[in-house]
This record gives structure tokens, sequence and C-alpha cells, in this order.
């Protein structure tokens, strides 16, 4: 299989889902650091600086953190149910839905971001990501929508 993202021809077994050390923001059960805050416009803000967390962090948090806070892990790529063999398909989605709910902002720079260099979605669509990314909210009711891993090895 050959995939192409950003430029980047991957095939083999990176294709295959090997550890390419890129962060996920859709990590539910690999969270480890806290990115961003859910505002009451129901758009993220992003911290300057990621903050590391613990499980207390999340005791404290209550049941539901994702309604409050935007979480990064590491991508676990083929053993994540939103990997398609090639990329990751939330931001596809997002991207996708966002071009006919949410109105274009007319500034096209990207705002500051921790974890950009890291970043999976980043890697995958660049700046486009970028735009819709503080739209999205990885808490679901649905565990289907969920980042677990599958059952694939």
């Amino acid at each position: 299989m050959t995939c192409r993202l950003s430029g980047r021809k991957i095939s083999g077994s990176e294709a295959e889902g090997a550890a390419s050390g890129l962060v996920s923001q859709h990590a539910r059960r690999a969270r480890r650091r806290v990115v961003g805050i859910v505002g009451a416009d129901g758009r993220v803000s992003y911290l300057k600086d990621r903050l590391e967390i613990d499980q207390a962090f999340l005791d404290e948090a209550g049941p539901r953190p994702e309604q409050r806070f935007r979480f990064s892990g590491m991508c676990v790529e083929h053993r994540c149910k939103q990997w398609d063999g090639c990329k990751c398909t939330v931001i596809e989605n997002v991207i996708e839905n966002a071009a006919t709910t949410v109105a274009p902002d007319p500034d096209t720079s990207l705002r500051p971001c921790s974890i950009r260099p890291a970043c999976r979605w980043f890697d995958q669509r660049g700046g486009e990501a970028c735009r819709v990314c503080v739209f999205v909210i990885t808490d679901t009711m649905e565990p289907a929508g969920d980042c677990q891993p599958s059952s694939r090895p």
C-alpha cells in the first residue's frame, strides 16, 4: 500500500502503522497532555505550552473531561478505529464537514500551537487541519467515535 501525506511518500511498514512518533488530538485513552481549553463558544483555545498531566488531574476533572479540555497523546495509527491504513479519518471528516457548516475565517494565519511540529493532523493536512482544529471536541457519547485501540494487531 502506498499513501501520500503532506508530500511525503509512505509505503510498506509505515503505511501499515509503524510508530511515526506523531501526536493525536483525538486520543482519549492515551491522553497525557492538555493542549487547550474548550470555551463557552465551543471552540478550543490553545495553551501556549502543553501541560503534562497525571491520573490525579483526570480524577479531579470529572467523568467527561473532553468537554472542557483538548488532550493529546501518541497516535496509535493502525491500532485506532479511526485509522484507514494511511491516515486519520477524524480530521478528514472534520475538514469535509466544515466546508459546509463553518464560515471561512478571513484570518488565514495559523494560531500558535504547542504540538504542531508533531501533530498527526498537521502532518496529514497541513494548515487546512489547523484552521478547523479549534472546532473539534473529542467528547462523544458513542464509543464508535472514540480513538480506542481496534482489534487489529
